[in-house]
């Protein structure tokens, strides 16, 4: 599956005789848009922001960000809903990310398929359970898929990377939504709230063609619950809530949960071996 952009999802998540996916591929498809909307704009725009007179908005955006940048790795269960025009219901997808510096990300899909996409540096290992094998390419071949892990893995790991300052921010507290749409069974796996409140970051761009594409971004970080860590890890505020609207009415959720900091990886966790 060579995938180059957003209208190269649509087209397979349309399907038809056109499609050069089958009906697991199109699954694969759904999965990686409900992630791409959160990291691809018009010109490949990443979603730092920062206004031309920050305020103690931006402030506390780069002092939440800043924080992680002591974290080696971090891994987290994943919930993502994709509200899309061109489905007729929302699509639900469930997983675990991991990721390490300085350029590591396994992004795997155990629900309601199972697939896995491995990112080190610039290669890219892929496999779904329709696949018997891995298939090897690179961020070159699968730009859209390579720059949805990286900004994933920039904005968990704290890399502000080039400030863009096209964004008004403002920030609250507030406790997370919780995914009321979701399949049942989902309320003792992903539903419950978490029991500190968000710094709730909403991003809405000021001008230009990301006012014309974006709607708003909203961004959720807690404080880590863990017990005796070092003071700069017990500082660190892990991304809880991501949400993503576009300006034709299209969303994309991100829930995190389980958010391990600096956890113990298993030597393969991203070598393209077994199973995904």
């Amino acid at each position: 599956m060579k995938i180059h952009g957003v209208s190269d999802l649509i087209t397979n998540l349309q399907g038809g005789s056109g499609s050069p996916l089958g009906r697991s591929g199109r699954r694969v498809a759904v999965a990686f848009y409900c992630a791409l909307t959160f990291v691809l704009l018009p010109g490949g725009a990443a979603l730092i922001a920062r206004p031309s007179a920050p305020g103690a908005a931006n402030g506390e955006l780069v002092k939440t960000l800043a924080a992680m940048r002591f974290v080696k790795s971090i891994q987290s269960e994943f919930l993502c809903e994709k509200k899309l025009r061109v489905l007729r219901k929302p699509f639900f997808s469930r997983g675990i990310i991991t990721i390490a510096r300085p350029r590591q990300v396994r992004f795997e899909t155990i629900w309601p398929y199972r697939s896995c996409y491995i990112l080190n540096g610039r290669h890219i290992d892929m496999r779904n359970e329709s696949n018997s094998h891995w298939r090897a390419s690179s961020v070159d071949l699968q730009p859209a898929i390579g720059i949805m892990m990286r900004q994933f893995a920039a904005w968990s790991l704290g890399s502000t990377g080039k400030v863009i300052q096209k964004y008004q921010v403002s920030v609250r507290r507030a406790a997370r939504p919780v995914p009321r749409d979701a399949p049942a069974g989902f309320a003792s796996i992903n539903h419950q709230p978490i029991r500190s409140t968000l710094a709730l970051f909403t991003l809405r761009p000021l001008g230009g063609v990301l006012k014309e594409a974006i709607h708003e971004i909203q961004l959720g970080f807690a404080k880590s619950a863990g017990q005796g860590a070092a003071r700069r890890q017990a500082a660190a505020k892990p991304l809880k809530y991501i949400r993503i609207v576009a300006k034709n009415g299209d969303q994309s959720i991100f829930w995190l949960r389980r958010t391990e900091l600096n956890p113990q990886l298993k030597p393969q966790c991203f070598a393209p071996v077994g199973p995904p």
